[in-house]
């Protein structure tokens, strides 16, 4: 897995690439569907999560910003 953690506009965020088969957060988060992308959403300790799975590497987001927010932005990301 990797990690990648920054500051957007004052909002604390983390990307997550990993391998999904390994992780598998889906199981433990809520399913959408985001741009014609299937998205898995949640909450841990105040953060918002939403994660991607691609053929195998798993993408996630986890900010301040509001679900929606990670949603689209995971969903967007390839």
């Amino acid at each position: 897995a990797a990690s990648l953690r920054f500051r957007v506009s004052g909002h604390r965020m983390t990307v997550y690439v990993f391998n999904s088969e390994r992780f598998p957060l889906k199981d433990r988060l809520e399913a959408r569907v985001v741009k014609n992308e299937p998205v898995y959403v949640g909450w841990k300790r105040g953060y918002a999560i939403a994660a991607a799975d691609r053929h195998g590497v798993g993408y996630a987001v986890a900010s301040d910003l509001d679900g929606e927010e990670n949603a689209e932005i995971v969903a967007s990301l390839h």
